[in-house]
């Protein structure tokens, strides 16, 4: 009697075990993916489309050339699923964006512009929490949109430049937030570690080169020529194939040696100690060399049409990484105010560097803060770029 009773009792027990288990949080559900690309992918089907007219002032917020007004306030709000998820992708590690880069020349990059417009909701809604006072959460959205670009990453010329572009962007935005931010020293050294982890994982244009060759290589073909020449257009394309002729396997054998070598030497000039001087001047010589050899040497023709412009890649490298150790840098003097009640006479000693020169920035305190002046000249630009901080007193 005891044993069938036991068995009446122990069907009904093993059947709530089984519920339990299925409605536990921690047993019940499928593990998290791990791809921030899911999640972003998720936050562009989940923001709003503004017409043009709301895209503009989302654009003119995000730059802080107007303040947040209602509009802009409530089309942000009406995002906020997609900011949510956009917030999740950037604290994760991994982020694969499921590309066809066996497409070649051909591949489409279709999350790029979509990047671009998450970017902007991002910093308009960290400006419109600025402006509320809620700076810890404005300055999470700023880092947030630092990790996109990240993300966005260096596996081709394209996705490295939108991501330093983003980078860019993101560290203004940051830096007008800084100005306003009451001197709150738990705060500043959050973000200085924020920040400091950040430089680890940014972009490079050592790891873009290397992706950039290993698709041309495998792309330097009869079908890749063809599909090279529709990028170009029908004019500079139509140009192309017949300058180019009949194309055979050892005119393409001897383009793809030419290409790698040309290659070989970019990377080892990006790899090398030279100053950034130099080794600007060093990239344009290159650039121009295979336009100069295909006059009389075909090898040259193909890497002459697809090899990149390396010293305009590596300016924005130069470029985007000063502006970041700008930012680093005034976190420093931002806690001196905050620990001392006073902006210091000089640059502390150990800082991150201006890359233009190699040297420490240039340090003037001015009346509302103080100015991080570069002391090399961006070569491109043709200019010395400086970075102005508030201090709100």
């Amino acid at each position: 009697m005891g044993t069938i009773y036991t068995r009446r009792l122990a069907k009904p027990i093993f059947m709530v075990l089984i519920l339990l288990a299925l409605i536990s949080p921690v047993l019940g559900y499928p593990a998290d993916p791990d791809n921030a690309a899911l999640y972003y992918y998720q936050a562009f089907l989940l923001y709003e489309r503004p017409d043009d007219t709301t895209q503009h002032m989302l654009v003119d917020v995000a730059k802080a050339k107007i303040a947040p007004n209602e509009e802009i306030r409530d089309y942000v709000d009406g995002c906020h699923n997609a900011i949510y998820y956009a917030m999740v992708a950037a604290d994760m590690q991994q982020c694969n964006w499921g590309l066809m880069y066996s497409d070649g020349f051909s591949a489409l990059f279709p999350h790029l512009a979509q990047t671009r417009h998450l970017l902007w909701t991002i910093l308009a809604d960290a400006r419109i929490l600025a402006a509320d006072g809620a700076y810890r959460q404005a300055l999470e959205r700023c880092l947030a949109a630092r990790k996109l670009a990240q993300h966005v990453g260096d596996e081709t010329i394209i996705s490295f430049l939108v991501s330093a572009s983003i980078s860019q962007i993101a560290n203004s935005c940051l830096r007008d937030i800084l100005g306003a931010l009451p001197q709150e020293l738990e705060t500043l050294k959050w973000l200085q570690n924020q920040l400091v982890s950040l430089t680890h994982r940014a972009p490079s244009t050592q790891a873009t080169m290397e992706a950039e060759r290993e698709i041309a290589m495998a792309n330097i073909s009869v079908e890749g020529i063809k599909v090279l020449a529709e990028q170009f257009g029908p004019e500079q394309g139509g140009q192309m194939l017949e300058h180019l002729g009949q194309v055979d396997e050892p005119f393409l054998e001897a383009n793809r040696d030419y290409y790698a070598r040309h290659m070989a030497t970019i990377q080892t000039t990006v790899a090398s100690p030279m100053t950034y001087e130099s080794k600007f001047r060093k990239l344009q010589e290159l650039d121009e060399k295979p336009r100069k050899d295909m006059a009389e040497d075909n090898s040259a023709t193909l890497t002459a049409a697809i090899a990149p412009a390396m010293w305009k890649v590596c300016n924005r490298e130069v470029t985007s990484r000063t502006q970041s150790n700008a930012t680093r840098a005034a976190i420093d003097i931002y806690i001196i105010k905050a620990e001392t009640g006073r902006l210091p006479d000089a640059l502390p000693i150990g800082l991150p560097k201006d890359l233009f020169s190699g040297e420490d920035f240039a340090y003037e305190k001015t009346d509302d803060g103080f100015v991080l002046r570069c002391q090399g000249r961006d070569l491109e630009k043709d200019t010395v770029h400086e970075y102005q901080f508030k201090i709100a007193w």
